[in-house]
């Protein structure tokens, strides 16, 4: 019998964060001229976005994340300056270790506290719904193909069996 188990929460294992600079929740004195990530496994830098906006939804970061030189674990994208006020960051990363992707949110403030707004950031981190849908189909139809390749490999419903039962 097989079994699995779906949250909604990334795992940490995979790719998941182990440390950000700014830190999730701090208040920094002045803007920063980079974000870095780093995860808990490779990353594969070419699928990953990370994403730093205002509260009006206006983007900061000014290109692609890159690889961190001499840091294989970490991505860093730059940023354009950053004025008074809350900015959020939204990550998406695939493992280059086993292909899972992983999802995270958090803030910072530059000049002002963050704290109103942490919470529902965290609240935002959540797999996308049709990649959560389409992994569970795949999961399914690998399920199948293996009871079907056990079934034709153990002979199940051949003449043989037939025979045995006393039917043929």
């Amino acid at each position: 019998v097989a079994g699995f188990t779906w949250s909604g929460r990334p795992a940490d294992a995979h790719s998941g964060l182990r440390f950000s600079s700014p830190l999730d929740g701090a208040t920094l004195g002045d803007s920063p001229t980079v974000v870095q990530l780093t995860f808990v496994e490779k990353p594969e830098a070419s699928l990953a976005t990370i994403r730093v906006e205002d509260t009006s939804g206006n983007l900061y970061h000014a290109d692609r994340p890159e690889p961190v030189n001499g840091d294989p674990l970490s991505l860093a994208v730059r940023l354009r300056p950053l004025g008074r006020g809350v900015y959020t960051v939204r990550w998406r990363v695939v493992s280059a270790v086993d292909g899972h992707a992983s999802v995270g949110v958090f803030v910072f403030g530059v000049l002002v506290d963050p704290s109103g707004a942490v919470v529902a950031a965290a609240a935002e981190a959540r797999a996308p719904v049709l990649e959560v849908l389409a992994r569970t189909i795949l999961l399914g139809g690998l399920m199948l193909a293996l009871g079907a390749s056990a079934a034709s490999l153990g002979r199940f419903g051949s003449e043989r069996d037939a025979a045995v039962a006393g039917l043929g």
